[in-house]
Formats: structure tokens, C-alpha cells, sequence
């Protein structure tokens, strides 16, 4: 079961977006729990009871982007911010959202990211590792932990949602094919990326969750994103 936490400033749209929420939940045949809350703060006392939260942007007192910001500090949990104003988007790249929904837009992007969400939570659920080669040891690292793989100078790259990076050895291929199955894509010869983390395609780049960019090269583009059309549905 999914623990859902709604929270939103306007009554009217937190009734409408319960129901309509409800209404997509049981279409998907996802097991769930709904919440609401009208303010940041009431919902941050309760914050450890949710595994997710729909996160309006503008609210009085404690602003969307305030209460994603204390999320990812001290709870992390997905966000999917909800807005009218698609513009501030970009805003809250920084905050890593899962998904950004548009208040105009509910019905065409809901079941997306409703699917999406529950095959991150099945994955987080089972605790998937991997194992990789370094100078000392074998290393085996949970694949929710991972952001992104790249090889330079001869060497395996592995850098982890922490900031951290660690050096290994073998071939990225070799990589590519042990960790296809837990939703890593090979977007360019020197990149094997988390495509849970990937958050848009640009030209020649990807971009993940955060801001960092990695390669997309030419002709790989078309199957990145048929990738991740496949790992997001």
C-alpha cells in the first residue's frame, strides 16, 4: 500500500484532487491511502506516515518549495509538486521532484506519474544491489543508491545519489547488461544512467534529477526514450 499525503491551500481543489486522485488509483488497481492537508507545516509533523506526497507549490505561510527543501534534508520522500503555472518548473529542478503535475493537465499526466511512482516504490520495496570491482574490494551498492556510471582513463565511475564516487574496473557493456533489468540505460558510449533519475531528454544531453547532465549521443536517442517510456508505464 501506498501512503499518499495531499497537500494544498484550496479547499475546493483539495476536494477535487482527493476524489480525483482516488478515481486513478483504483483504475491502476494501486493499493493506497489518502491523506490531506491544507498547510506545510500541519503535514511536516506527519511527514514520517506518508510515502509520498502531491505538493502545491503557493501556499501562505509555508511555501511548496520551503516544505520540498525540509523533504529533502531531513525525510526524503517523492514529491510531485502540483501548480497552475507550468513556468515554475524549472524552479524546482533543484528540489529533485518526481514529477512536475499541471493543475490544467491532471487527467493527461496523473496516470503516468501514478504508474511511474509505484514501480519506483516496488523497486525501493525490494532492495535490488548490485555488485562491481574495485582496486580493494567488491563492492555491492543498493541500485536506488546509484545515479549514473561513466568510464574514463580505463576505469568504471560510480557515482551515487550522495555525491559519492567510487572507481571500479571492467567494461561498461559488461555493466550495462547486468544492470538493464533495473531500469539503467546506456544514453551514450561512456554513460549508463539510473533511469528512475533521469529527469528530461535535451538535444545531445540528459538531464537528471539535481541538474547534472550527462551524454546522449545521436543515434542512441531513440531508444533512451523508449526506454524510459517503458520504465515509466
Amino acid at each position: 500500500m501506498i501512503r499518499f499525503a495531499i497537500c494544498d491551500d484550496e479547499s475546493h481543489f483539495l476536494d477535487f484532487f482527493q476524489k480525483k486522485l482516488r478515481e486513478h488509483l483504483e483504475s491502476l488497481k494501486i493499493d493506497h491511502k489518502i491523506t490531506c492537508y491544507d498547510n506545510g507545516q500541519a503535514f511536516l509533523k506527519d511527514i514520517a506516515d506518508y510515502d509520498a506526497v502531491f505538493l502545491d507549490l503557493h501556499m501562505p505561510e509555508m511555501s511548496g518549495l520551503e516544505v520540498a527543501k525540509y523533504i529533502n534534508e531531513n525525510h526524503p520522500i517523492p514529491v510531485l509538486f502540483l501548480s497552475a503555472h507550468s513556468e515554475w518548473a524549472y524552479a524546482t529542478v533543484q528540489f529533485q521532484p518526481f514529477r512536475f503535475i499541471r493543475k490544467t493537465f491532471i487527467d493527461i499526466e496523473l496516470d503516468e506519474a501514478l504508474c511511474a511512482l509505484n514501480r519506483y516504490m516496488d523497486m525501493q520495496a525490494q532492495h535490488h544491489f548490485v555488485s562491481f570491482r574495485t582496486a580493494s574490494a567488491d563492492i555491492r551498492m543498493c541500485v536506488r543508491n546509484i545515479k549514473y556510471a561513466e568510464i574514463y582513463d580505463h576505469f568504471i565511475h560510480v557515482h551515487t545519489i550522495e555525491g559519492e564516487e567510487f572507481t571500479g574496473y571492467g567494461k561498461l557493456s559488461d555493466y550495462e547488461k547486468q544492470w538493464e533489468e533495473y531500469g539503467f540505460i546506456r544514453t551514450h558510449k561512456s554513460y549508463l544512467v539510473n533511469g528512475w533519475y533521469i529527469d528530461s531528454i535535451q538535444e545531445n544531453t540528459v538531464v537528471l534529477k539535481g541538474g547534472e547532465k550527462v551524454l546522449l549521443s545521436r543515434r542512441r536517442e531513440a531508444a533512451v526514450n523508449e526506454r524510459l517510456r517503458a520504465l515509466r508505464s
